[in-house]
């Protein structure tokens, strides 16, 4: 196949007055249970800086690579509360030059007791940016990345 997915970067912010536990477990929640929490601690990055009053904010990022970001898209894909077709979200969150496919959670939605996972364009969300590699026809760039995306969320090895 000529697609390969690289990696993914997950972020997202904790705001002075939320509980950095609960932001926590959201990030936590971008992964399938399979997946060690070690390993998901290990790759995360916690980092202070202030807002334009000077509140404090932490970020919360961390980068995984393609064995991971694999289960991750899956597992996300998978537990999306659809508004809109994933096709018509590819077209708007998709970027072809930089091969990334950013996928932006309710962070709210999943802090409820009954979580859930909402796509949103904008707001207090948890950023998810996939990095792809192609290797084929620019023109059928997008068209193969999504027949990837399509059989990954089949593949019952992921």
């Amino acid at each position: 196949m000529t697609v390969k997915l690289h990696d993914v970067v997950i972020k997202t912010f904790c705001h002075e007055t939320e509980d950095l536990e609960k932001v926590k477990k959201v990030f936590f929640r971008m992964f399938p249970q399979e997946i060690d929490e070690k390993i998901i601690e290990k790759g995360l990055h916690l980092s202070t800086i202030h807002g334009h009053y000077g509140n404090r904010i932490i970020v919360l990022d961390g980068k995984y690579p393609a064995k991971i970001a694999k289960k991750v898209l899956k597992h996300v894909l998978t537990q999306i509360t659809r508004t809109i077709s994933l096709d018509e979200y590819f077209q708007n969150h998709f970027n072809s030059e930089a091969k990334k496919l950013y996928i932006r959670l309710s962070k709210h939605h999943l802090l409820n007791p009954e979580p859930y996972y909402a796509l949103v364009r904008g707001g207090d969300n948890i950023l998810l940016t996939f990095k792809f590699h192609y290797f084929g026809n620019k023109q059928l760039l997008e068209k193969e990345i999504k027949q990837f995306i399509f059989s990954l969320l089949h593949d019952s090895r992921v």
